[in-house]
This record gives structure tokens, C-alpha cells and sequence, in this order.
């Protein structure tokens, strides 16, 4: 039999080859984690520096809030009362009131004035006809709103001052509840 030559360690050539390819790699890794911790630290401060700015502005929105905070007020009764009367007012469901008289006030009416009482929850109008038959039938008109709960004709009038005989009448509308 022929002697077999087995060598179990690689020349000396091949060794450094595969040395060089890990040094290269661990140098190259080294530069990668050094560049991402350099990133990091960057990131650390901007993020130091932006929680310094939030926490002056709070400082800032403090002094600002405190310098600016409304007094205290103390009302008397009847500047309370006026108060109230002023909500009381705006809080009347003015939309759907000017649009249930506009949508039963025919041309041959002129309308004068809406007069709310909103403590009573009515609606005083007053108004201009021509004749009778058309201030009736703008009586009957109103009562066909929805809005309105009841309608009751206050007083009429002919204006002899007035050459054309105008009829004035004034009409109470209870308003509906509102749901």
C-alpha cells in the first residue's frame, strides 16, 4: 500500500486569507457600532434639549395664565337678573320663529314688529292689512304653525289717519314646547 499524505491543518495561506476576512469584518462592525452610538448620543441630547424647551414654555404658559386670569366678580341682583333676561332671549329658538312667520305672512301683510316675551314664552306681532278677509286668513296661517301652541288676536284697528284705511292688529303667539 501506498502511504496516504493527510494534513489536517491548512497551509499557511489559506489561514490568512480567512484571517483577514474576520479582521476586515470585525473593523468594519467596530466603525458600524461606533457611527450608530455616535447617533445615539446625538439623538439623546436633541431629545435633553427639546424636553428643556417643553418645560420652559410650561413655565411661560404658568406666568401667562396666572397674569391673565380673569378677576373675580361679584354680580349684584339685578345685574343677575339682566343676566338672565339676555340668556333668555338668545336662547329662544329665534330660526324657527322668523321662519313660521315668514312662511305665513302673505304679501298683502307688513308686518311691523315681533316682540318676544320669553319669560311667558310668547311672541307678540304686529301687523298691517288691507282688509279683514286677508287678516284673518294670516290669523289662520299663524295657526298652522308648528312652532305655535296657541294664537289669540289682542286688539284691531282702522287707521282713519291713513288714506288707504289700513287695518293694524296685534296677535299673541304662545310658543310651542320645544322637545
Amino acid at each position: 500500500m501506498k502511504p496516504l499524505s493527510i494534513d489536517f491543518a491548512p497551509a499557511r495561506r489559506q489561514r490568512l486569507g480567512a484571517t483577514a476576512l474576520g479582521v476586515t469584518l470585525l473593523v468594519s462592525g467596530l466603525v458600524v457600532a461606533s457611527g450608530a452610538l455616535w447617533h445615539a448620543s446625538d439623538w439623546q441630547r436633541h431629545s435633553q434639549r427639546l424636553q428643556a424647551r417643553l418645560a420652559a414654555e410650561k413655565i411661560k404658559d404658568t406666568a401667562f395664565a396666572q397674569a391673565h386670569r380673569a378677576p373675580s366678580v361679584s354680580l349684584s341682583t339685578p345685574q343677575i337678573t339682566a343676566i338672565n333676561d339676555a340668556v333668555r332671549h338668545l336662547n329662544l329658538p329665534w330660526r324657527d320663529l322668523f321662519d313660521a312667520v315668514e312662511t305665513a305672512t302673505p304679501p298683502e301683510i307688513a308686518l311691523l314688529a315681533l316682540d318676544p316675551d320669553p319669560e311667558h314664552q310668547l311672541l307678540r306681532l304686529t301687523a298691517e292689512a288691507a282688509t279683514s278677509e286677508a287678516m284673518l286668513d294670516y290669523v289662520v296661517n299663524l295657526k298652522q304653525q308648528t312652532v305655535f301652541s296657541a294664537i289669540s288676536m289682542k286688539r284691531h284697528q282702522l287707521d282713519a289717519v291713513d288714506p288707504n284705511n289700513v287695518l293694524r292688529f296685534s296677535v299673541t303667539l304662545s310658543l310651542a314646547e320645544r322637545r
